[in-house]
């Protein structure tokens, strides 16, 4: 059960923007102070918690734990993010105003505060892995096949290697090795025996050129563009005055094509789709096998420790369990 707050009551609003302005005023040397990094994410953090019925100085771990069920985090990782900041901010606050202050505590596990529906939403399985592949792909006006820079960006997510890693992964770090592809990583190689996956990663390689077909619904004529000549696999289309097209990180070029496309996969928010969300979709499907552990995991990804994967381990018993109820 979530903790809701209704900020649509007028009254409600009102309280909740004076507490913002008393907030913007007590933080404002926090504000000021050059080695805080991420100050939107504190300042967004602030603006939610201005609608909580009390002052950040006074919550114990009650409220604490009240807040973050309101939060709807689909990782322990956003969870560990949010308390952090909030202490940080509780103890900055307290110190301004001469109160004393303890840092507040976690009264449940991490998995009590985890979404599952909102986690659900960006997990797929590997049959809608494979129905995103089709559809990402596009075709020319001349019939010809293209967009495998999309195309591989899943792939390659789903094989588990990182946005850092897929942007910055050179042509020449790729080995063909016949029947399958050794992809040398930073801290580990990967190995490509996906047929489709290796035929779709060479028509990445050598395409030239990028449709960008008009999703609006107002009759605007389709593009190609052509792709920038480059060493690294993923490549940046040229926009008409030369430049690069802005957006450059892998997760963003993926995002943008899926929130964009015509189509829907039942119970799957497409717009939320990103490279770490297919990671992790994939670690769930191979965690719900008996014959995969936790270690196996750790080795595939070329961690030596994950905190994570262990919460993912419990996700994968949730979901297992509820496809074996529906079966």
């Amino acid at each position: 059960m979530y903790v809701t707050y209704d900020t649509t009551n007028e009254k409600v609003k009102q309280v909740s923007d004076e507490k913002l302005q008393t907030y913007t005023e007590v933080f404002k040397g926090f504000f000021s102070n050059e080695n805080i990094r991420e100050k939107k994410s504190y300042v967004t953090l602030l603006e939610k918690i201005s609608k909580y019925p009390k002052y950040l100085w006074y919550w114990n771990n009650h409220d604490l734990n009240r807040y973050l069920l309101t939060t709807k985090t689909i990782s322990p990782h956003s969870i560990n993010k949010i308390v952090q900041q909030i202490r940080v901010l509780q103890k900055y606050a307290c110190h301004e105003l001469g109160m004393s202050c303890r840092p507040l505590q976690l009264l449940y596990d991490q998995l009590g505060y985890i979404d599952l529906e909102a986690l659900l939403k960006v997990t797929i399985s590997e049959r809608e892995y494979k129905a995103l592949r089709n559809l990402l792909i596009e075709e020319l006006p001349d019939g010809r096949e293209c967009n495998y820079r999309d195309v591989v960006i899943l792939e390659l997510a789903w094989h588990l290697l990182t946005s850092n890693e897929i942007k910055y992964l050179k042509v020449s770090d790729i080995e063909d090795e016949g029947k399958q592809l050794k992809i040398k990583l930073k801290n580990r190689t990967v190995i490509i025996t996906d047929s489709v996956v290796i035929s779709d990663i060479k028509k990445a390689i050598s395409e030239h050129e990028y449709f960008v077909p008009d999703w609006s619904g107002l009759g605007r004529a389709n593009k190609v563009m052509k792709l920038k000549d480059s060493p690294y696999l993923i490549r940046p289309v040229e926009t008409r005055t030369g430049k690069n097209e802005t957006c450059s990180n892998p997760s963003d070029m993926l995002r943008r094509v899926l929130a964009n496309m015509n189509v829907e996969l039942y119970g799957i928010d497409l717009a939320g789709l990103t490279i770490e969300a297919i990671n992790r979709s994939k670690k769930i499907q191979l965690l719900k096998r008996i014959d995969i552990k936790v270690e196996d995991i750790m080795h595939m990804t070329g961690r030596r420790s994950d905190a994570d994967i262990y919460w993912l381990k419990e996700i994968a018993k949730i979901i297992k369990k509820m496809e074996d109820q529906a079966n």
